[in-house]
Order: C-alpha cells, then structure tokens, then sequence
C-alpha cells in the first residue's frame, strides 16, 4: 500500500493533467537546451583549437632595434629548440577615423606572402598576395578603424 504521502502526490499528478504536462513538457525543453548548449561549446572548444593549430602560432617573438638580414632568419631556423621562425616587419601607426580622432595601427610587412611559416594569414576577400600599394586588414580591426571592405565594380 503506498503511503499517504505519495497517494497525495499521484492524486495532484492525476487531478492536474494539463499542469502535470505542461511541467514535464518545461523540464524535456531544459534539458534539451542544455544538451545543445553543452554539446555547441564542445564543438566549439575542437574546432577553435584546430582553427588556432592551422595558423601555426608562434610561442615566442624576437624583437630587434636594428634590421636583420636573412641569414640571422635562417640561423634561428637551425636551432634545435625552433621548430620554424618567420621574419616580419612591425610598423606603428596611427590612422584618424574622424575630426581629432585618432586610432593606433601596428602593421605588419611580410616578405613572400605564400611563404608565411608561422601565424599564417589568408584573405577572405580580395586578391591574394595582395597587390603593392593594397594591406591586408584584421576583420575585428575594421570596426576600429571605422572601414569597410571594398566592394569591386
């Protein structure tokens, strides 16, 4: 025989269908979007660790006051502790998005676009390499420097 605790539960359960149903429809749809919740951030979590590996991103950077050559390049390949090296130019910037307004830039300047060994870069638009007098922008830098990207007529 059920205890009259539970025989209370099962007559509120039973008197109140709609109720009844409506709760148990609330609990499936929470535990539906928490299951999509926590399977879209596992997905997440792969594909941007892949996304990041594809770059080769560098764990190190070698600043100098003075210009180097390539052979200093190709020397920092050899080591045993480098697995590649990347030489780049760093300039920077400023660029004014409006009356008195001014934004900084730090522009990078790479020598052989289809030679780029660590923190790779593709276009999304445009011609690839670009040609000279044309810079590759950071999409997320767009809204900063208050531009847009080019559309070609």
């Amino acid at each position: 025989m059920l205890a009259s605790r539970w025989h209370k539960v099962l007559n509120d359960l039973w008197g109140n269908k709609t109720r009844t149903l409506l709760i148990v429809l609330s609990i499936a749809v929470g535990l539906f979007a928490l299951g999509t919740i926590v399977s879209a951030r596992t997905i997440l979590d792969v594909e941007m660790a892949k996304s990041f590996a594809a770059i080769h991103p560098s764990s190190g950077t070698v600043r100098t006051q003075e210009l180097f050559d390539e052979g200093f390049v190709q020397s920092v390949r050899k080591m045993a502790e480098v697995a590649d090296a990347d030489a780049r130019r760093m300039i920077f910037a400023r660029i004014q998005v409006g009356p008195g307004e001014w934004n900084t830039l730090i522009i990078f300047a790479v020598d052989d676009y289809d030679d780029i060994r660590v923190n790779k870069i593709w276009p999304e638009t445009g011609a690839w390499p670009p040609p000279e007098g044309q810079i590759l922008i950071e999409r997320a830098a767009l809204p900063v420097i208050q531009a847009q990207v080019a559309t070609s007529s």
